[in-house]
Formats: C-alpha cells, structure tokens, sequence
C-alpha cells in the first residue's frame, strides 16, 4: 500500500506537484534514501523559502549527514573538516531563518540544539526531553569485526514503521534476523514498552501478523524533530546509521 502510494508521490514530484513532492521526500527519508530525500528538499525550499515543513525535514537529513562526517572523522581525524563546516553552516541558516518568521518553532530549537550537540567535544547534552510528543523507535545493533553498527528508525505512524522495516530487511539481503532488533514506544517523551522483534523476524522479513504495535497517545513527534531516548542518547528523524 505505501509502496505504491510512494511511486506515486514520486512520479507526481517529478511532474511538478510540490506537495507530492515533500510527502515524497517525508518518507524517502524513512529508508535508505538520504540523498533523494535531501535533493528533492533543497529543490522545495529554494521555491518556497517558507515552506517551514520542508525546512524542517531537510535540516533532519543535514543533521543526518552530520552524523555520518562525525563518524568518519573519528576514523580519520586529522582530515580537513570543510564538509562538515559547510553542512552546519547551512543548518545554523536555516534554522535562524525558521526562527526569524517563527520564535516559537520548536522544531528549528531542537534542530539548532541538536546541531549544538553533534559539535560539542565534550559529548554534553543541549537537546532537551520531548515529554509533549510521541514517537517509536527502532534499533537494530550489529557487529563486523571490530566495528559496531547501530542503525536506528524514528517514526511515529506504525504503518510506515512496517513499510519501512520491511525495506531495510530487503537492503540486508537475507541477515535480516542477525544482531539485535528492538522496537521502542516512547509516550510523552518517556520509553513505555519494548518489544523484541528479533523474537519475530527471520532472514529477510519481520513477521508483523506476530506483532502488536502498540498505538501512541498524545500528541506524535513532529516530522523533523530530533529527541532524546532512552539512555540519554540523541536520535534523529528518519533512518539513521551509526558506525563505532
């Protein structure tokens, strides 16, 4: 259903439709799509500066994009940073533009603390506790050698959660069922329920009929927002990979 729903939202923002266009992008941004979603955002907001929705999910994937420079830099530290200079800078315009039209944004607060705390050396948190929304997220937590992967999905409509899961299981092309797979409930910015989907899922799939997804309450997370999780952690919109 949201497979085809996708194709065409996609074919309708290739034709001109701008919001087509930006629920396309919305949801590309759910899957491994990170460059289709940001093109198609960048396009959006250059045509209609204010479009605070689609700032909202393009500052999501320039934070998204923070985090994967971070990491490779943690690789390789002494390389240049002028990528990373470039990208933060954009974020800090965007979000002070998103300020200026609107002082109560809260999305744009988030995002410019989050980027805040992407660039702390000091690790220190500036991204305060989302106890007004609701979100779910899923973690799944793998390990090559010596290198760990930890890729995680933001979302709120349990729908698209499936939708989602089921083409990041494709991506993995039968290790599906390898590592840890978990599915937190956050109700008012606090983690209520965790399910073990690896309990469920075999090599290429998760078995949803076996799963109950609990429905959130109150009011969702907005698209874009990023949030503290559990443990402190600071997660992002959308789908997000961490390399340590």
């Amino acid at each position: 259903m949201i497979d085809t729903q996708f194709m065409i939202l996609r074919a309708a923002g290739d034709a001109g439709d701008l919001d087509a266009a930006r629920e396309h992008a919305r949801l590309a941004a759910l899957l491994r799509e990170e460059e289709v979603a940001e093109e198609r955002l960048r396009a959006l907001v250059e045509r209609l500066p204010h479009d605070s929705a689609a700032a909202h999910l393009l500052i999501a994937e320039l934070l998204r994009a923070v985090v994967a420079i971070r990491e490779d830099f943690s690789y390789r530290p002494n390389q240049p940073q002028p990528e990373l200079d470039r990208v933060s800078e954009e974020i800090a315009e965007l979000c002070q533009a998103l300020r200026l039209r609107d002082p109560a944004d809260g999305v744009a607060q988030a995002c410019l603390a989050a980027l805040r705390e992407l660039l702390d050396e000091e690790g220190r948190p500036h991204v305060a506790p989302a106890y007004e929304h609701s979100w779910y997220v899923v973690e799944r937590e793998t390990a090559g050698g010596s290198v760990e992967f930890r890729q995680r999905l933001v979302v709120t409509d349990a729908d698209e959660l499936r939708w989602a899961c089921d083409r990041w299981a494709a991506d993995e092309e039968g290790y599906w069922d390898q590592g840890c797979l978990t599915l937190r409930v956050y109700r008012s910015g606090v983690a209520a329920e965790r399910i073990d989907l690896g309990d469920h899922s075999g090599e290429y799939a998760t078995d949803w009929d076996a799963v109950e997804i609990p429905p959130l309450s109150g009011t969702p997370l907005p698209p874009g927002q990023p949030v503290r999780i559990e443990d402190g952690e600071l997660a992002h919109h959308g789908f997000v990979e961490h390399v340590s």
